[in-house]
């Protein structure tokens, strides 16, 4: 799936932050019209029959619903504390995460109860959490001869003895499955008995769900379902494709490179529980490495992912000595700069009500003009049939109290038509973000 993220440096108001009254993202609003209209949450309804805004958003495991039709959110509220966490719980609430910091929590609720806690007066927004994205491909790392490692090895004899390697990714797939033979590449035991990987133990709970590892491999998970194997519903635990196989890469490419470290490991899902992980880490471990970036928070360092690593570096009773992370995968990606009024009216464009001037994409210093369009009132995506894309939206208000009211809109350009938006309001008590997820399941097209 492509991800694109926009930023804008805002001063100005860009739209009427009373066209939309509800606390819920327009995700979540979308779900509970849905499911007011059938009667019930998500087993009430086919996937077939859920509006495309929500069936996007499930596909991409931004909208994550489980069996009971409880859903994953954040719930920004007036101020965290024990009293307002109780009438959370009154209402039906299940916290998973607390962060006073930033006035969220993190936590499950009925699809059915979100309208109820929305109306609650310490309430002051209801969204998607922050998932992470993968940053690494499925390919074969060269890493070692890249790096010289395999010379310092042979010549130095150091191989990384002495030292703790921890790694944050999504999950231990294939590590500790049972009765893997064929479908891990061929290979019977999976990637201990190859030797990529040093022998480990896991833990299973009464479900069959992998919550921790020993040994070898030090494991937990930071996840709200605990599963270290990081697998979403019907992920078969053998493969080494898709979610869950990216963090057994990496410990496999810090074995190659120092097969003398030792390993350890966690997991998460959102933000929060990342946060959680690299301090879990970063207590027992000399250096941490992440393959992961988040979209929907600050770009500059100030998001509260940089600051908890930086603390965690800076804590003179954690080992952690380097902590490594992935940058610059979104450089082709992304569109930065001040926001600029183009003189048209939103509202010229069918399916858009609310009233407000459209930005004026152009080249600047920081962006550059590829398909060589100048100055216009959108930018322009080409999507193949089945094509997905992440779109996000962010501006430069603090975190949590953006007064700056920015909408989100996706256009198909063969037809004219509004196919996606993101109409979140900012009163001063959100975050400064908005994000669409689309789907196209027509022809390729070009969309704006």
């Amino acid at each position: 799936m492509r991800s694109l993220f926009v930023c804008l440096f805002a001063l100005s108001l860009a739209v009427d932050a009373g066209a939309q009254s509800s606390k819920l993202t327009t995700v979540l609003a979308d779900l509970v019209r849905a499911s007011s209209g059938s009667g019930g949450g998500q087993t009430a309804l086919s996937a077939d029959a859920l509006p495309q805004s929500v069936q996007d958003a499930m596909r991409s495991r931004r909208l994550r619903i489980d069996a009971n039709d409880n859903v994953q959110v954040y719930i920004l509220l007036s101020s965290v504390t024990d009293e307002t966490v109780k009438q959370l719980t009154d209402a039906g609430v299940t916290i998973e995460i607390r962060d006073e910091a930033r006035r969220r929590v993190q936590a499950r609720l009925p699809v059915s109860r979100l309208n109820t806690v929305a109306e609650l007066a310490v309430v002051d927004a209801i969204r998607l959490p922050t998932y992470a994205r993968r940053r690494a491909g499925n390919v074969t790392s060269e890493g070692d001869a890249i790096l010289h490692s395999d010379a310092v090895r042979q010549q130095l004899g150091l191989d990384g003895t002495g030292v703790r390697v921890g790694v944050v990714s999504d999950g231990l797939k294939g590590v500790f499955a049972a009765g893997c033979t064929a479908q891990c590449l061929g290979v019977d035991g999976g990637p201990m008995a190859t030797g990529d990987l040093p022998a480990a133990s896991g833990v299973r709970n009464a479900r069959g769900v992998l919550t921790s590892a020993a040994g070898g491999i030090i494991g937990r998970s930071f996840q709200a379902n605990g599963d270290l194997e990081g697998l979403p519903p019907a992920t078969p635990a053998c493969s080494f494709q898709g979610a869950g196989a990216e963090g057994t890469a990496l410990l496999e490419i810090v074995h190659d490179i120092a097969p003398g470290a030792k390993l350890s490991f966690a997991n998460f899902d959102t933000d929060l529980a990342f946060n959680q992980a690299v301090n879990f880490l970063a207590a027992s471990n000399d250096v941490v490495v992440d393959d992961i970036g988040f979209f929907g928070e600050p770009y500059d360092g100030t998001s509260s992912v940089s600051r908890n690593t930086a603390a965690a570096l800076n804590n003179a009773d954690f080992p952690i000595r380097a902590y490594f992370t992935s940058g610059g995968n979104d450089a082709d990606e992304h569109y930065i700069g001040t926001y600029a009024s183009s003189g048209v009216d939103g509202t010229t464009i069918a399916g858009i009500a609310n009233p407000g001037r459209l930005h004026l994409f152009q080249r600047a210093a920081d962006t550059t003009d590829v398909l060589g369009l100048g100055p216009q009132p959108y930018n322009v995506i080409s999507l193949p049939q089945n094509g997905e894309v992440a779109i996000f939206l962010s501006w430069n208000d603090p975190f949590g109290a953006s007064s700056n009211n920015y909408d989100l809109y996706l256009v198909q350009q063969s037809t004219g038509r509004v196919v996606a938006s993101s109409t979140d309001v900012q009163n001063g008590r959100q975050d400064p973000v908005e994000s669409i997820d689309f789907v196209n399941r027509g022809a390729q097209d070009t969309f704006r």
